[in-house]
């Protein structure tokens, strides 16, 4: 959407009618419109089985639910988990991404982190939450949807790759400081 309104605001400045590819894009989305909403409805009409099929399919996958150790950080991921999905939606709607990185992704870390939910369980419950959309909804929606899913799941993939490589490179520092300080301390006792 955020494309097709700078498209058309472009050509608003320049006093000009839609050149063909961005009027073509526009006819696209419209088109695709009455698909996304009818998923988006059904999302919402079926959110609590798709959060319970979800939260079933987790609890069954030990290594992502051992890592919630107790009843307020399970809850706590579930609202997580129907924040994600709630603006995934509103994304799919709206056929943009900028929804997602304005209101999911930025401060996300901090977001986590206050509420002690590892963000591998997060990405664990997002790759579950589609199998339960195609499931309880059908494919069509679950590959619609899962576009903005991937997009959140990507991000939070890439910040945990980043968060190892800083990890990793803390390590060596340290590991170089403390070899650079035994060797000074040899050439002290000498």
């Amino acid at each position: 959407m955020d494309h097709n309104i700078a498209a058309i605001r472009a050509t608003e400045i320049y006093k000009k009618y839609l050149a063909s590819q961005p009027l073509e894009t526009l006819k696209e989305y419209v088109k695709t419109g009455e698909l996304r909403l009818k998923i988006a409805t059904q999302i919402f009409e079926n959110l609590d089985s798709i959060l319970q099929e979800t939260s079933a399919k987790f609890l069954l996958c030990a290594e992502l639910s051992n890592n919630l150790y107790s009843s307020r950080r399970y809850r706590a991921c579930i609202r997580a988990l129907e924040y994600c999905l709630r603006y995934a939606t509103y994304a799919m709607l709206a056929n943009s991404t900028s929804l997602l990185d304005r209101d999911v992704l930025k401060g996300r870390e901090e977001i986590y982190s206050s509420l002690e939910i590892s963000t591998d369980v997060i990405v664990g419950m997002l790759h579950k939450i589609k199998e339960a959309i195609a499931s309880v909804i059908g494919l069509e929606a679950e590959q619609e949807i899962a576009i903005y899913i991937d997009y959140i799941i990507k991000s939070l993939q890439n910040d945990i790759a980043l968060r190892e490589s800083e990890f990793i490179a803390a390590m060596q520092a340290f590991e170089k400081t403390r070899k650079n300080y035994r060797n000074a301390l040899r050439e002290l006792a000498q």
